[in-house]
């Protein structure tokens, strides 16, 4: 059996500024909604979040509690993914991953 480790829920903050170009500036909602995404694929098995203030932390337990996306979730993943920056910063982890790791 092998089990799926999330270790960039947030992409080193990156997430947050492709909301932001999508037009999405409330950084609760996207973390909420990257978080649940997250939690919602069936493979993953651990997620590892690093958090700057103690509130941060809450809200990711919050939704944490709650892993299923909601509506509002939803709504911001799908303005994300609708995006040119979304498109691009995509485009360039599928070629990433296509040349491998070296």
């Amino acid at each position: 059996a092998m089990g799926v480790f999330a270790r960039e829920v947030f992409m080193k903050g990156r997430l947050f500024a492709l909301a932001e170009a999508a037009g999405v500036s409330d950084r609760s909602k996207v973390a909420r909604a990257g978080l649940r995404w997250v939690l919602s694929q069936e493979v993953a098995e651990v997620v590892v979040l690093g958090v700057a203030r103690p509130e941060h932390l809450r809200e990711n337990l919050e939704a944490a509690r709650e892993p299923e996306l909601t509506e509002e979730d939803e709504g911001v993943l799908e303005r994300l993914r609708a995006s040119e920056e979304f498109a691009e910063a995509r485009a360039g982890q599928q070629e990433f991953f296509e040349k491998g790791f070296v």
